[in-house]
């Protein structure tokens, strides 16, 4: 057989299961508990022959299990789970003494069967999981055996998981773990369930994560509904066999063993057995389980026979939860009492008859005593408020509302001793106060919260903690509700959803000597006192008080209508509250909102009287009409005519798809006549009636009107754009519903790609004769090239609907014009050079053509080149001729505009001179260039002229003269040649000076 379990896992359970046996098991070998059997017990059809431990056996206990370190953690973390088995205090082993019951012999009526599987039975629960907290023993005892006692007791389906039929571990840990996680006994956790009961996972959820709070007001309740009658411990003598009798008559058993075994960490490694060759007799509990079967046929490592154990680690570890232990095994585990093997009876069919019920102001910490006294005409019977303490330096403060059972008082109570005191002593809280302290009784059936009789609040209160404080609860016997409110006109009951009920009580009255009196509430909540009318209309009269805080009210409600409220310390006052006709629904709410408390916390009804009257209801509204709009409808009507004995208080507006099934939707104050809906839905019929109402009922119906509110159309869809010569072909798919107001047309925006700048591009209207639609548009206006995006919007007199979905186009065209057309002359050419278009149609510029004018002609094609080349030079030019340019580009779809002209001289003789260029012809450069030799002729021949007047005779010093002229002209000219040849020589040696350039090509290297 299968059982998935994790070594890690395991050592939690093995940990709570020593701490377990620690609190019950007795150590040594040769030290045997006493096997005489004084008493007899006869549970399930079974005689358990068993003893009470003696002091002698618990010392023999505590030697072997060891006492509990308070500052020991017993919560160790085995393979990401907890485990948390403690071994008891040392007062534990004193209260075990002459309390815990020792199993001595089980002689069940039938013999055992060969297997038994108690989590086949509809009443074992699913397998929980702790987490990592260490209330592994509060999972083995509450959850697992008290649940399945409690289901088995009511025939619940505890298997489906229903939270109501799951026994909390979290009531029964968070009252044992001393406000650390650290782990609880076998003893403590038994000893929760039979004083307290448990709660439910319904009222008290698990969580890992909390190990503190004590529960609700409807946890506290609850819990004393399930209470174990007995525990028993079951020593190592014939241990397996007496299992297995207990087993065999639907009884669970819980126990402890050590989780740090390696099965634990890899369980299905093992085949989900613990074998004796697995375990060690050395290996102390650490973590509690519950033993739900057993299987004679099981074999393994020559180990015949095994328990099945369910583990509180997730239906995800071991096999769905579960594993087997062999009987072998088992006895080592139990070596010397070692795991401490327990089970429990359960309280069949109990009703708590007395439940103490008392608040705080200030709550103490959990380091107090409570105890409960009343005399039993021979003494004094004590009841202790088992818990255990918070450890030294916590500060865990006990819930405000607190309610315990004090059953064991009944006879004493029911012989006449009726002063029943609380005592709560040792409180270290400054402030904390006892605010209230009263009694429930309950003569039958005991249903949370429904007391029979209610007693008074203690006096005195609220006081000072440590203190005592006494209830005189006289017994006066179930009050009818009508005795107590001095009627009979109604019929009264609690309302089946109050948290706490209403009671007939005999002080606190108004008139007569009895009143109600809600429910004491301890924390936010409503105690509901219902009554029903069916004789109206007329007057309600009553009295009523309240005594609570401010932020709590007693409300007086007609349905769902308050009426009448009071609220914080109001002593009694008259209520007058009119009635209508027929069935009337009544309600007294008494409701709290927080956990505070002030006054008596809760509040009164008395001498509830009826007038009967014959008024009548109103006449019906006339002259509905309607008008509407987007997202709403108008109406409006004329006024009603009221019955003198019953004001019109209102009018109620009624509104369907029909004129059938109309059904309240708003009402108005009686001055007003008339109604904006707007909780309607555009494009649906509605149908409106009007009716007026005053205290007796209401009219009949106005005339009914109908309106359809409207609103925009829906969008269009599927908008596709299609790029053709000339235009964008723009198609769309009409709204799926145009809408109640129909649809006039469509608008059809643009805006240039990425800019948002939309702007009408058409605008088609829907033809009124066939109502069909122009779906398309060519947008011819799209400038070519240039990418827009669109979008279309359906449009009827609202106004637009919502955009289509956009998309992008783009008009194909003709590249537009060249720019910068430039021209160069020369002689026999003129080249031209411009740039590409600023747009080029929306397709690729494939090439450009050349355009020439001649004088006195046409332009004429010269050249084209690629669509890469912005250049051109045309040499079928003749010289001294004006020519004109132009050019043109070309895409795939045809040449586009021509470029801007520009003017071409070629010349015989092309000069820039000063920057203007300059044409000529060889012949006028040969005239002129004939006048330029003519004038320098002249010039030199009157120079010559000159000098001769000058030196007539001497003409030898002239020539003296002149040769001294080309002398010093010579000189000059060395001198020159002298300066020249320095500065070469200068800029030879900074040639030298400077490094060449990096690199060897021949390139670098200097000419």
């Amino acid at each position: 057989m299968n059982i998935s379990m994790g070594i890690g896992k395991m050592a939690i359970i093995v940990a709570i299961v020593m701490m377990l046996s620690a609190i019950f098991v007795p150590a040594g070998t040769a030290d045997k508990l006493t096997v005489t059997s004084p008493h007899v017990a006869s549970i399930y059809g079974m005689n358990i022959g068993y003893h009470y431990l003696t002091a002698n056996e618990a010392k023999v206990l505590e030697k072997t299990v060891g006492v509990k370190n308070p500052e020991k953690n017993y919560n160790q973390i085995v393979d990401g789970h907890g485990t948390g088995l403690a071994p008891p205090s040392a007062q534990d082993w004193k209260n075990m003494v002459g309390h815990l019951r020792v199993v001595n012999t089980v002689n069940a009526p039938q013999a055992t069967r060969g297997s038994v599987d108690l989590t086949k039975e509809k009443y074992f629960p699913p397998i929980g999981n702790q987490g990592q907290q260490g209330s592994c023993a509060s999972w083995a005892v509450d959850y697992y055996v008290h649940t399945y006692m409690e289901a088995k007791e009511h025939d619940w389906n505890a298997s489906s998981g229903n939270l109501s039929y799951l026994m909390s571990p979290a009531w029964a840990y968070n009252r044992i773990d001393s406000g650390v996680d650290q782990g609880s006994t076998f003893y403590d956790n038994a000893m929760v369930l039979k004083t307290w009961g448990s709660a439910t996972m319904a009222t008290m959820p698990y969580s890992a994560s909390n190990h503190v709070d004590w529960g609700t007001q409807r946890a506290m309740r609850e819990a004393p509904l399930y209470k174990i009658q007995n525990f028993y411990f079951i020593p190592e003598t014939s241990v397996v066999t007496k299992i297995k009798e207990l087993l065999n008559q639907g009884i669970p058993v819980a126990f402890g063993i050590n989780a740090k075994i390696p099965f634990y960490n890899d369980p299905s490694s093992y085949n989900y057995i613990i074998t004796s060759n697995q375990y060690s007799t050395d290996l102390q509990p650490d973590h509690g389980e519950t033993i739900v079967g057993y299987d004679d046929s099981i074999s393994a490592n020559g180990d015949i026979g095994a328990f099945k154990v369910a583990n509180s680690w997730g239906a995800g570890w071991g096999d769905n939860g579960f594993y087997w232990v062999t009987y072998k095994a088992f006895k080592e585990v139990d070596y010397n009492n070692q795991a401490f093997p327990m089970y429990m009876t359960d309280k069949i069919n109990y009703h708590p008859k007395l439940l103490a019920v008392w608040e705080y102001n200030n709550s103490p910490e959990t380091d107090v005593n409570i105890n409960f006294t009343v005399n039993n005409g021979s003494g004094v019977s004590w009841n202790k408020v088992f818990y255990n303490k918070e450890l030294p330096g916590l500060h865990v403060k006990m819930p405000s509302f607190m309610a315990y059972d004090i059953t064991n008082f009944s006879d004493a109570y029911n012989a006449g001793h009726t002063n029943i005191t609380i005592h709560i002593s040792n409180n270290t809280v400054s402030g904390a106060k006892l605010y209230e302290f009263y009694i429930e009784r309950y003569s039958s059936t005991y249903v949370p919260g429904r007391p029979n009789e209610l007693s008074p609040d203690a006096g005195g209160l609220p006081t000072n903690l440590s203190c005592n404080a006494t209830v005189d609860f006289k017994p006066y016997g179930p009050i009818s509700f009508d005795s107590a409110i001095d009627s009979n006109v109604l019929e009264f009951f609690n309302a089946t959803y109050s948290a706490v009920n209403w009671v007939a009580v005999p002080y606190q009255h108004h008139t007569g000597n009895s009143a109600l009196r809600s429910g004491v509430l301890g924390e936010s909540g409503k105690s509901i006192l219902a009554a029903k009318m069916v004789n109206g209309p007329g007057l309600l009269t009553f009295y009523w008080k309240i005594s609570s805080q401010s932020g709590d009210s007693l409300t007086f409600y007609e349905g769902s209508k308050s009426m009448a409220s009071i609220s914080g310390e109001v002593n009694w006052t008259k209520v007058s509250v009119l009635v209508g006709a027929g069935v009337r629904e009544l309600y007294w709410v008494y409701e709290k909102n927080d956990m505070g408390n002030a006054g008596n916390d809760t509040a009164w009804v008395d001498s509830v009287s009826w007038e009967h009257r014959n008024d009548k209801v109103p006449t019906a509204p006339s002259h509905l009409n309607a008008t509407y709009g987007t997202g709403f409808v108008k109406i409006s009507w004329g006024p009603s005519t009221a019955d003198s004995g019953a004001p019109l208080q209102d009018y109620v507006i009624f509104r369907g798809i029909n004129t059938t099934n109309l059904s309240e939707v708003a009402t108005v104050d009686a001055n007003t006549t008339f109604y904006n809906d707007t909780s309607v839905t555009n494009g649906i019929l509605y149908y409106y009636v009007v009716k007026a109402e005053n205290y007796v009922g209401l009219s009949n119906g106005s005339n009914a009107v109908k309106a359809q509110p409207v609103v925009f159309p829906e969008n269009p869809t599927n908008l596709k754009a299609k790029n053709v010569y000339g235009g964008v072909n723009l198609t769309w798919t009409a709204p799926a519903n145009v809408k109640s107001a129909g649809l006039s047309n469509y608008t059809i925006y643009r805006a240039k790609n990425g800019t948002d700048n939309y702007v009408i591009a058409g605008v088609f209207n829907v033809t009124s004769k066939t109502n069909e639609t122009r779906l398309w548009l060519n947008d011819t206006t799209a400038q070519k090239g240039v990418k827009y995006d669109y979008y279309v919007v359906a449009v009827n007199w609202m106004g637009e609907s919502k955009k289509s979905n956009i998309v992008s186009g783009m008009a194909y065209g003709t590249p537009d014009a060249p720019q910068n057309l430039k021209e160069i002359d020369g002689s026999g050419v003129v080249t031209l050079s411009w740039n590409k278009p600023l747009n080029n149609g929306g397709a690729p510029v494939t090439g450009y053509v050349i355009y020439r004018k001649a004088p006195g002609k046409d332009f004429v094609k010269v050249g084209e080149v690629n669509g890469n080349t912005e250049k051109y030079e045309d040499h079928s030019v003749t010289n001294n001729e004006e020519y004109i340019y132009v050019v043109v580009a070309v895409n795939k779809f045809g040449e586009g505009n021509r470029s801007a002209e520009v003017q071409a001289n070629p010349a015989d003789i092309v000069m820039n001179i000063g920057g203007n260029t300059i044409h000529m012809q060889f012949a006028e450069l040969g005239a002129y260039v004939g006048i330029i030799v003519a004038i320098i002729i002249a010039l030199l021949y009157l120079a010559k002229r000159r000098k001769s007047k000058k030196n007539p005779k001497t003409g030898g010093e002239s020539k003296m003269n002149m040769q001294e002229n080309e002398d010093t002209a010579d000189s000059k000219v060395d001198d020159e040649n002298r300066e020249n040849n320095e500065v070469s020589n200068m800029e030879r040696n900074t040639e030298t000076d400077t490094e060449p350039p990096a690199g060897n090509s021949e390139e670098n290297k200097p000419e």
